[in-house]
């Protein structure tokens, strides 16, 4: 009987894409079911209540999420990178125009909230009404409609916006080069229920992540193309995939720099690299 394993996200990163179109879920006996999810609290919920097993999400979000429940742990990263623009709405040239205005934002206190503030913070912006509005596809929305009047976006939403007319101002790759890609979080509580399947998933994203190495560029952005990538999310999601699911330890260290520099290191904090299961990963590429 095959396994199934749930997982939930924003947008699928390349190696999820690339497996799904090489099939290897398939011809190894693992069911992936996926869910677009709203925002990143639905995804620690999702967790909570095992409505899923593993959510794709920014890494800064354990460090939060940990604070009331200390399960979250991280088993792999999908993205070299995670591209982040800083759109705002028509009228707006400069990040400096940004201030007393309304930012959206997925969650106030974690996840890109974090990039962004530190991004307004080295701008010297200040005053930003943070208002919480929820995934990607939401913030695109509430920018459109002048609900708020700026906010983050990556890949194909940045390009979406763009092609409403919305300016670019600023990005948060070139202010934090080291900024880490998405991660694989999961309950640590429910490791030994969902080992098998979720080494399965790992070592068929390495399989995946592997073939993009040896794959020419415009084979890798033929596939993007026709998983319902835009131009710009082909080139983009190929130029950021990863090279390895080891997390980045310099980008794992930026998330704590950058908290620490807006003195919003959660009171429990210890050490980001203890939420890094270094041995379910090579468990999995271990395992036959």
């Amino acid at each position: 009987m095959a396994e199934t394993l749930r997982q939930t996200y924003f947008v699928p990163p390349v190696p999820v894409v690339v497996a799904k179109h090489l099939d290897v879920f398939e011809k190894i006996g693992l069911n992936v079911d996926s869910k677009v999810t709203r925002s990143s609290n639905e995804q620690r919920d999702d967790l909570l209540n095992a409505e899923c097993d593993v959510a794709i999400t920014a890494i800064d979000n354990m460090l939060v999420w940990n604070q009331h429940v200390d399960d979250f742990r991280l088993v792999g990263q999908v993205e070299r990178t995670t591209p982040l623009g800083l759109y705002a709405r028509s009228g707006l040239t400069d990040v400096s125009g940004l201030s007393g205005l309304r930012f959206a934002v997925d969650a106030a206190s974690n996840g890109f909230a974090i990039a962004a503030k530190y991004l307004l913070a080295e701008e010297k912006v200040a005053d930003v009404e943070f208002v919480e509005i929820g995934g990607v596809s939401e913030r695109l929305a509430a920018l459109l409609e002048e609900r708020v009047d700026a906010t983050l976006l990556g890949p194909p939403f940045d390009e979406m916006a763009e092609q409403e007319g919305l300016t670019q101002l600023a990005t948060v790759n070139d202010l934090a080069r080291d900024y880490p890609g998405q991660g694989i979080v999961v309950c640590e509580s429910r490791l030994d229920e969902i080992q098998p399947r979720l080494h399965l998933y790992l070592k068929l994203l390495h399989e995946a992540v592997t073939w993009t190495a040896s794959a020419r560029r415009q084979e890798g952005l033929e596939l993007l193309a026709q998983a319902g990538f835009g131009p710009r999310a082909q080139e983009s999601g190929w130029d950021t995939k990863p090279t390895t699911l080891v997390p980045s330890a310099a980008g794992l260290e930026l998330l704590v720099h950058m908290r620490d520099e807006l003195g919003m290191l959660p009171s429990t904090f210890q050490d980001i690299h203890s939420l890094w299961r270094s041995d379910v990963l090579e468990a999995a590429l271990g395992s036959s």
